[in-house]
């Protein structure tokens, strides 16, 4: 995969992403209005539950994708089948029991969340509906992995797009006709099922990839098992590390503090969701990489992509340092800008975590997952701990820095230097690559600092605004100044303009 296809690969899981996020942002006041405030709670009580039915992919879609991108360059399709019709065994085996476990859930689900009268029927066969959508397309994921480990990401993200905008559109003229939740439900399964039946078709013609069950092979399960069990664990301290928080502000603060905290957490995971869109493209050109044995490709990947998460990452450090105050006091209101400092120990926890990223990536093609699992669950072990002592002490910037400190530490002293050991780069090869973002974001907030800018933000979208171009010129600077790299992302951008150019005729 070169670095064109990559920047590609990136740029339309973006784009998925912000689709996916807009519609949702659209749609929300609509639904809420239509169905008004107890249906929708009803409907967004649904939708998380739903939610945690990711954790069932048990790692498997990750391995799936690994697999397939090692042996994408080759021409005989056998083995690609037979790696898909055990993944698909294995995906339709956990959505029956994911159907059957939810099913026998529904009576009791409404009642916990002190549902009654018609309210508990709609909801109980909402539910059960979002059951079987989840328990008969689950296997979908199998074919998510096998675009992404063929670096199909552009079709994937269409298929993605358009399921998005259809389930939307319908699901707005449905409540604007008087429809509720079952009606919803309806909506939800068909889009489901023809995204689904969209990705069935899509592996067959482009792939010539056709999985049946009586090519399942139980050596072919272990290896995948073997991996896709440890992946779990790293998945659930990941959980662990950034998704109990707030529940250790709540237990040892209030939950004032939590609200408190939750406002900081907010853009900074928004950062975090922005630079998971390299990790998945990252993981595929490793794969891919180290299977053909390019090494050399695979060093350039690892600098590369760590140098380009850390100049992404680090004008946001810049901006919420300098303006984070100002931010919060346009977005949620004054009586809760006193969570700045939070919001910056925040994001540079998201900067820790994105640069040891691509490394994290190399890892995992190199089967590296047993190791990382274990410096994983020491990782969320120290984390809780810490955030729980520090909580004490300094309140919510306590648990804030409970979480960063350990990341900071793991990327830096662990991640980095073992992948680049694993690969042949000496470490401060890497780190000499990084200097120049860091320095220009360190320069530029010195220069904010010492000579502050008199500027003041009269609404957020002039907050926005002024956040976009700021961002944008520390990036393009560290694009433009780097020596070493800076023709490839000039040809880049030169092929996207004809390519934009030429669209039109």
């Amino acid at each position: 995969m070169n670095a064109r296809k990559i920047v590609g690969s990136v740029f339309f899981n973006y784009l998925g992403s912000i689709c996916v996020s807009l519609t949702g942002f659209v749609a929300t006041p609509i639904l809420l209005h239509s169905l008004g405030k107890g249906s929708f709670g009803a409907w967004a009580l649904i939708g998380a539950i739903m939610g945690y039915a990711s954790l069932l992919d048990l790692g498997i879609g990750l391995t799936v994708m690994r697999m397939v991108a090692q042996r994408a360059h080759l021409s005989d399709r056998h083995e690609l089948n037979r790696i898909a019709s055990t993944g698909l065994v294995m995906y339709s085996a956990i959505g029956l029991v994911a159907l059957a476990a939810g099913a026998a859930a529904a009576p009791f689900v409404g009642h916990a969340f002190n549902l009654s009268g018609p309210h508990l029927g709609e909801f109980t066969t909402a539910f059960v509906i979002m059951v079987a959508t989840i328990g008969l397309t689950f296997p979908a994921g199998l074919y998510t992995g096998i675009n992404q480990g063929f670096g199909h990401y552009a079709q994937q993200n269409v298929i993605v797009i358009v399921q998005s905008l259809a389930a939307t559109a319908i699901a707005v003229v449905v409540v604007k006709l008087g429809g509720g939740l079952v009606s919803l439900a309806i909506v939800n399964f068909s889009v489901a099922a023809a995204a689904f039946a969209a990705k069935i078709a899509y592996a067959a013609r482009a792939f010539r990839i056709v999985p049946s069950p009586r090519r399942f092979d139980r050596r072919v399960a272990r290896t995948v098992i073997g991996v896709s069990a440890w992946m779990f664990v790293v998945n659930v301290a990941a959980r662990v590390i950034w998704d109990v928080d707030a529940i250790v502000v709540g237990a040892v603060l209030s939950t004032v503090a939590v609200a408190q905290y939750a406002v900081a957490l907010g853009p900074a995971t928004a950062i975090r969701r922005l630079t998971d869109q390299f990790n998945s493209v990252s993981l595929t050109a490793a794969s891919s990489l180290h299977a053909q044995g390019q090494h050399e490709g695979l060093r350039r990947l690892l600098i590369e992509a760590t140098r380009v998460v850390t100049l992404f990452v680090c004008p946001f450090l810049v901006l919420f340092a300098v303006w984070g105050t100002d931010f919060l006091r346009l977005w949620v209101g004054p009586s809760l800008e006193g969570s700045a400092a939070t919001l910056v120990a925040l994001v540079f926890g998201i900067l820790a975590l994105s640069v040891q990223a691509t490394a994290t990536q190399v890892l995992l093609a190199l089967g590296r997952q047993r190791i990382m699992s274990v410096a994983a669950v020491l990782e969320a072990c120290v984390n809780l701990t810490l955030s729980i002592v520090l909580a004490h002490h300094i309140g919510i910037l306590g648990v804030a820095l409970g979480t960063t400190i350990p990341t900071s530490v793991a990327a830096f002293g662990f991640y980095i230097p073992y992948a680049a050991r694993l690969v042949g780069l000496p470490l401060q090869r890497i780190y000499r690559r990084l200097v120049l973002p860091v320095a220009i974001s360190a320069l530029a907030y010195g220069a904010l600092r010492w000579a502050p800018a008199d500027v003041e933000f009269g609404s957020l979208v002039e907050f926005m605004c002024f956040a976009g171009a700021f961002v944008g010129v520390l990036i393009v600077a560290a694009l433009l100044l780097d020596r070493e790299e800076r023709g490839t992302y000039l040809q880049l951008a030169h092929s996207v303009g004809r390519r934009v150019l030429r669209a039109p005729a």
